[in-house]
């Protein structure tokens, strides 16, 4: 005799051909809902590429020291925008977030800003570079020693 349990087929529950029960009901309404608003949200966004960021770029002298109370000129930088829009340089100081300065240029122009800090020690900012129309560039850290 063989290991294998023989089940006669009379013991055998039956299969039940029927319409899905209430879970299957209610799974089946929320996939079809998800589809709809993907469908919709896809439909409406043709245009799904990631938002482009603005090129920034050091440019002239990188170490820039300034005396307290004196306004000084920051470092040089130059952004790109992907479309050529007018940019709008951002300076906040890193611990506060309050904004420290803020510069217009046309796209691919130099900037150099000016800061006046009152007091002496390392100031620690970063930059923001928009554009208006929802394009930025990543948080660029400064750090600028004051005598």
């Amino acid at each position: 005799m063989s290991d294998q349990l023989l089940i006669p087929k009379e013991n055998l529950p039956p299969i039940k051909h029927s319409i899905p029960t209430a879970y299957g009901l209610i799974l089946l309404l929320v996939i079809l809902s998800a589809v709809g608003v993907m469908y919709f949200f896809l439909s409406k966004n043709q245009k799904m590429e990631p938002t482009p960021l603005i090129l920034v770029t050091r440019i002239g002298r990188t170490k820039v020291e300034c005396k307290a109370g004196v306004i000084c000129s920051g470092p040089v930088f130059q952004g790109e925008d992907p479309e050529g829009d007018d940019l709008t340089y951002k300076f906040y100081d890193q611990a506060t977030g309050e904004l420290v300065h803020e510069v217009k240029a046309a796209s691919g122009e130099a900037v150099a800003p000016e800061f006046t800090f009152s007091s002496s020690g390392e100031k620690q900012l970063y930059m923001v570079v928009e554009d208006g129309s929802g394009h930025t560039s990543k948080n660029y850290p400064l750090i600028i020693p004051v005598k």
